[in-house]
Parts: C-alpha cells; sequence; structure tokens
C-alpha cells in the first residue's frame, strides 16, 4: 500500500563530517516539512561548535572544511540549492511510494521495503515496522497490509545474495530517477520491484552515449567491461552517475556491482577479456618499460580502461597505479582519463564548473567556437544533441538552435543554458497528466481536442489519451531542460559552447 503523512510531518537527515581526532562535526540537517498537503525542502547549516544552525539559503552555499588526513571529505561541502534537491527529490518517487499530489519536493526513502528490517528494542530484534506500529505512529489503512516480503538489504551484507544487493544498491541510489517521467534520460526502470527482465537494461543500447565501449549496452550480462552501467558508476566527470550529490567513486559498491553483471547469464556473446596472459604478466613484471607497455596498450580502449582499473583494484601496488596515472593524465581518451582521475590528489584534479557558477569570468575567457562545436555534438557531459537541433544533426524535443545566435548574445545564450526554467517558449512548457488509473506522464503538449491530448516524453515519444481518461493536466514550473547541466564540463568548454552557438545566425 502507500503512505500517508499528515501535515505537520518532518523528515530529518543531518550530515556530519568525520574526523580522526574529534567528533564528527555537523554540516548540515535536511528536512523535509508537510505542509498544505505537500512537501517543503529547507537545509540548515550548523555553526562550528554544533550548538545552532541556521537556514540556508535557497541558492545553497559552500562550507570550508577542515583539512583531516585520515577523512575522505573533500576540502569543500557543498550545501545544494533548493533547486538542485528537487532533481532528486522529485514528484514521481511519491507517486509510486505514498498517496499522490503534485509536490514539490518527495522523500525518497519512505518505502516499506526500505523500512522493513530489524532494530534492536530493549535488547531484542523487533521489526521497524512493527515497532513504529507499537508506538502508535503508525496505522495500517488496510489490515491485509504486511512487510513485503522481499524488503531491501544492506549492499554490503555478504551474507545476502548478490542479486539482493544488487537491486537494492540500484534502488537506492538510482531509481528515484530512473523509474517512469522521473527524470532519467535513460528509459530504465530500477526500482527493487520491477523485475530485472522488465528494467529496459538487458541487452539494451544506450541512447545517451556509450563512451567509447565497443557492443555497449546498458548492462550486458556476463559482460561488465560492456555495460555502460558499471562504467558510469566507475569514473569521475561528465556521465558519472549518481548525477548529484556524489564527489567519489564508491569503490566497493562498483566492485558488488561488477561481479552481479558478471555472473547474470550473457544473452550474446561476451568479447574476450582485454587483459591477455601475456598482458597479465606485464602487469605483475618488476620491469617498468614492461608494465608501461602494458597500460599504453589497454588504455587506447574504455574496455581495457575498464579492464586496468580492475586490475588496479586487485592489485594495490604504488608504483603500478603512479605508472598508471603516467600514461593516462595526458589521455588518449576523456573517456578513459576519467576512470583513474579518481587516484589523483584533489587539487590535481580537472577543475569542472560544478554548482556554484561565476558567469562573468566564463564569458571573459577567451572562447574558441570550433572547440565549442565538439562539444555540442560530441561531450556527453553536455548532451545537447540529445534534444536539440542544429542543421540536420541532432534531435527535436528542445528548440531547434540552428540560428539561436540572432536571438541571443552570449550573456544571454549563458543565462539560458544555466536557468532554463527562468524564461520558456511557450511551445517548450512541460505538462503533468494524471489519468484516471493513475498512471503519470510528463512532457510537452503536442496536441489538444475535446476527444484526446497528446504528450511528448522526454525521450521524444508521444502519448496519446483520450480526454474522458484525464485525471489531471497541469503546467510545470520546471523546463525539461535540466538544471546544473553542465556542472562537469570546465569553465573553458562553457565559454567555448557558448561562443559557438552565438555564431549561429
Amino acid at each position: 500500500g502507500k503512505w500517508k503523512f499528515p501535515d505537520g510531518s518532518v523528515l530529518v537527515k543531518t550530515i556530519h563530517q568525520r574526523r580522526s581526532n574529534a567528533m564528527p562535526r555537523k554540516l548540515e540537517t535536511q528536512i523535509l516539512h508537510r505542509e498544505d498537503n505537500s512537501w517543503r525542502p529547507y537545509t540548515y547549516v550548523w555553526n562550528d561548535a554544533g550548538t545552532d544552525a541556521e537556514l540556508a539559503p535557497a541558492g545553497g552555499l559552500d562550507l570550508d572544511l577542515a583539512v583531516d588526513p585520515a577523512s575522505p571529505s573533500p576540502d569543500r561541502w557543498r550545501v545544494h540549492s533548493r533547486s538542485a534537491c528537487l532533481l532528486c527529490h522529485n514528484p514521481w518517487v511519491e507517486a509510486r511510494t505514498t498517496v499522490f499530489g503534485v509536490q514539490s519536493a518527495s522523500p525518497l526513502a519512505v518505502d516499506a521495503t526500505q523500512w522493513s528490517r530489524l532494530v534492536q528494542v530493549a535488547g531484542m530484534p523487533i521489526s521497524q515496522l512493527q515497532h513504529l506500529r507499537d508506538q502508535g505512529l503508525l496505522a495500517l489503512a488496510n489490515k491485509s497490509d504486511r512487510a513485503p516480503a522481499m524488503p531491501l538489504v544492506d549492499p554490503r551484507d555478504e551474507a545476502q545474495t548478490l542479486d539482493r544487493r544488487a537491486r537494492s544498491y540500484l534502488h537506492v541510489n538510482c531509481a528515484h530517477c530512473h523509474q517512469f517521467n522521473a527524470g532519467g534520460a535513460a528509459n530504465i526502470a530500477l526500482s527493487h520491484h520491477v523485475p530485472l527482465a522488465s528494467t529496459g537494461t538487458l541487452g539494451t543500447r544506450p541512447t545517451q552515449g556509450t563512451f567509447g565501449i565497443t557492443g555497449a549496452r546498458i548492462i550486458s550480462p556476463g559482460d561488465p567491461l560492456g555495460s555502460v552501467l558499471y562504467y558510469r558508476i566507475s569514473k569521475l566527470g561528465g556521465g558519472r552517475m549518481p548525477r548529484l550529490g556524489s564527489v567519489h567513486v564508491d569503490v566497493a559498491g562498483a566492485s558488488m556491482i561488477h561481479d552481479w553483471i558478471a555472473n547474470l547469464t550473457p544473452q550474446e556473446t561476451v568479447a574476450p577479456h582485454p587483459i591477455t596472459p601475456r598482458l597479465a604478466a606485464s602487469l605483475a613484471s618488476n620491469s617498468d618499460n614492461d608494465r608501461t607497455a602494458a597500460i599504453t596498450a589497454l588504455t587506447t580502449t574504455t574496455r581495457g580502461a575498464l579492464a586496468l582499473l580492475r586490475w588496479v583494484a586487485d592489485h594495490p601496488d604504488p608504483r603500478l597505479r603512479a605508472q598508471v596515472l603516467a600514461v593516462t593524465r595526458p589521455p588518449p581518451a576523456t573517456e578513459v582519463r576519467d576512470l583513474f582521475e579518481r587516484f589523483l590528489p584533489p587539487d590535481q584534479r580537472v577543475k569542472r564548473l560544478g554548482t556554484v557558477v561565476d558567469r562573468g569570468a566564463i564569458l571573459r575567457l577567451p572562447a574558441n567556437a570550433e572547440q565549442g562545436r565538439t562539444v555540442f555534438f560530441n561531450n556527453p557531459a553536455a548532451a545537447c544533441k540529445n534534444c536539440h537541433r542544429i542543421g540536420k544533426q541532432g534531435e527535436t524535443l528542445g528548440p531547434d538552435l540552428s540560428t539561436i545566435g540572432k536571438k541571443y548574445g552570449a550573456a544571454q545564450l549563458l543565462d539560458q543554458i544555466l536557468e532554463p526554467s527562468r524564461l520558456m517558449d511557450p511551445k517548450y512548457v512541460p505538462y503533468l497528466m494524471e489519468t484516471a488509473e493513475g498512471q503519470i506522464l510528463t512532457g510537452l503538449l503536442e496536441k489538444q481536442t475535446d476527444a484526446e491530448v497528446w504528450i511528448k516524453d522526454a525521450r521524444n515519444r508521444i502519448h496519446k489519451v483520450p480526454a474522458e481518461d484525464i485525471e489531471l493536466l497541469v503546467r510545470q514550473r520546471k523546463s525539461l531542460m535540466p538544471e546544473l547541466l553542465l556542472r562537469d564540463l570546465t569553465a573553458q568548454q562553457v565559454a567555448d559552447l557558448v561562443a559557438f552557438l552565438a555564431t549561429l545566425k
């Protein structure tokens, strides 16, 4: 069944910084408050003493962290803006888990499969759901409701099956976007309750880029090196997943997903492993020349680089890691460099735009329009051509940009890219539709008559719905073009992109 919260309900999460020689430091407390039948997001930032917290500005802010060599935390912490929060806390999460209404935000973890676990009460293990009922905090609308037969499990619990660990991991980290209509650009559904064969991932060719992986599939059963899902969670930079709120690779989680994919029954012939016995012998050799030759050979392809990444994880030799970095810093391809960037100290990594943008600094940079063309058509972090067309290249979901330079100057173009919802052409204002059967659709209003309504979704598919079957049809305030789209580009790449668009007249 679905959950229903009364007004005044509050969901709270506090984030701490681990410190080796002191108590953890409180950084921020994130709150979802139920007001007038909607969830409202707020974030409070703690003072250094951890004694009081103040409401963060709507646009977010950066916190300076005390340097602690024993902590994996970066030296700065980003408190995200409220609009950034909504990218994950989107209304389609609540459509699946709770009584639906058009929300300003949705809780992500309100799910019986996630709450169904044992907790210690008076020294005895008891079902958390039962404990909440005993305390009068949870009531069943239907007496037949019971705990789910297959709750989520801890992905780190090796006593659980690899399949349950992997599906729980994907549900918690990915399914808030990757479910029907929730904003993920790939047409996949990673919620725990969806049968694996129905997720749209197995043997499916990616529509959002292959990253140079030959024979790429979203998940290639038996072949993690051919699986874009494994690649995306193993890298930094453009195309990394999770897209927001994650600046480190979860090495243990990625390794677990690798093993899970490797254990799936292959649907087609699996490509030979790039690390042949000869290359393995060279990587294990004491000869610097042999190791460098093997590293160079493997990093000419994304498949080979993924295999090398796994080898380095399994063979923690500091000399080998140093040689890998030496070979990949002037990379044969960005796709390869992004895999090994996590081995670099933070101050030596690519300086990407992130979530705080200095527009004036970008506009002052000397720009190269030809390089901007490459960003538009070929850079997976920007993904411009997936929605926009220039001439005969690209897609038609968003406005045609063939002559966009006639309409806007460089500063206005940058504003449009950074804040796509601030000024939307009426033709491209998205709508949300709820059918009488509870199906939720969002997209552009292609056609509306007394008989039916056509909605074009983010994947350019047309949904034709009879008017009599429509329960709700409302305009949305957020563009289909996501905010923070350029966060994984460098400032120079953004300047080049804007310069290219400005030439289109």
